[in-house]
């Protein structure tokens, strides 16, 4: 299904784009393509640099990816933006582990 998405897909720009990449990303997290969820998830970010979520199902996928690095510093970005979403803090919490 995702796949089908990719040629549609305008990466760059707005929020609508960033909707987009951003649900790209989380289908292709569902299908386990991590490496193309990370691929979306990083042009959601680039699109829409304010929205937390992004930026923890980011750390979700680089931490399945085995980037704990690149992991820590998304979960750390989204809660920056959001400091009170407990899921994060509990995904940095595994990333730390």
């Amino acid at each position: 299904m995702c796949a089908a998405l990719v040629p549609a897909l305008r990466l760059a720009g707005d929020a609508a784009n960033a909707t987009a990449a951003h649900v790209a990303g989380l289908i292709a997290h569902r299908e386990a393509r991590f490496d193309d969820a990370d691929r979306y998830l990083s042009a959601a970010i680039a699109a829409a640099p304010n929205d937390p979520e992004q930026y923890a199902n980011h750390a979700a996928v680089l931490r399945i990816l085995g980037r704990l690095d690149a992991a820590e510093q998304a979960a750390r970005a989204a809660l920056a933006l959001a400091p009170d979403r407990m899921e994060t803090h509990n995904n940095l919490g595994n990333i730390l582990r």
